[in-house]
């Protein structure tokens, strides 16, 4: 993988945070990447690097998508790994979005907190989501220090107690514990029975979730997010799963995003 710092470095302005939400096995009910896709959405963004994916990514593992109309294929898309620099409301901030890569984790950690350290970032947040058995949709937390768990508590974050597989995140923030740099991850908790399940059964975002995610991330990166959109999307969805549960028919259709 060539270097990212020697292709974004004349590009870069200062940044104090980046910011990461990315697609794939920590995305469930797509509430992290929603996250990036709003800010991009309402604020824009210069793109100043995007991977190369097949340096990056296992095609086997996360299929390019392709649409194909009358036999011809009228559309492919293949994963990909890009950071945006986005001002919001003249706050400077990166914004890495994309597919989690597969490949050069470690490689492409240190790039990336080359690059933060170039822009003097002062925080690394990274946003994700996973499935859990909970009646109630709410935000957990990994630090790079442990003087942000108080901190975090009185915001109505959790701590995380974990063992198993982990994400990309989780090395990206050991590793901002290692150079002393502020590193905070936060996971949405999305209910699994009798919302996630219906929510994926028609590709729905979770967005009630996403909002979660937002609100935290507006308190502790002190940005200025205009949310009343993400607000009205949540309604939505909220009112979506409401109606299959006391109906459970099909009528409930016609409420899709």
């Amino acid at each position: 993988m060539s270097s990212i710092l020697r292709q974004v470095k004349d590009r870069l302005e200062t940044c104090e945070i980046m910011l990461m939400g990315l697609e794939g096995w920590l995305d469930a009910g797509k509430a992290a990447s929603t996250c990036a896709e709003y800010i991009t959405q309402k604020y824009g963004g210069e793109q100043v690097y995007v991977a190369e994916s097949d340096e990056l990514f296992n095609y086997t593992v996360s299929r390019p998508f392709v649409r194909v109309q009358k036999a011809i294929v009228k559309q492919l898309t293949f994963p990909k790994f890009e950071i945006l620099q986005v001002n919001i409301k003249g706050k400077n901030i990166l914004l890495v979005r994309g597919n989690e890569p597969h490949r050069m984790w470690q490689k492409l950690i240190l790039e990336l907190l080359k690059i933060a350290d170039m822009c003097d970032a002062k925080l690394i947040l990274t946003l994700g989501s996973m499935l859990d058995d909970t009646s109630e949709a709410k935000v957990s937390a990994v630090v790079s220090n442990v003087e942000d768990v108080d901190y975090l508590k009185d915001l109505g974050v959790d701590t995380v107690e974990y063992a198993g597989p982990c994400s990309f995140y989780t090395p990206l923030i050991q590793k901002c514990h290692e150079i002393g740099l502020r590193g905070i991850s936060l996971w949405a908790h999305v209910p699994y029975l009798d919302y996630y399940e219906i929510l994926a059964r028609y590709n729905i975002p979770d967005w009630r979730c996403s909002v979660l995610l937002l609100e935290k991330t507006v308190k502790i990166a002190d940005i200025e997010i205009d949310l009343t959109e993400a607000y009205e999307k949540a309604y939505e969805v909220d009112s979506i799963v409401r109606k299959f549960r006391t109906r459970g028919d099909s009528d409930s259709a016609k409420y899709f995003l």
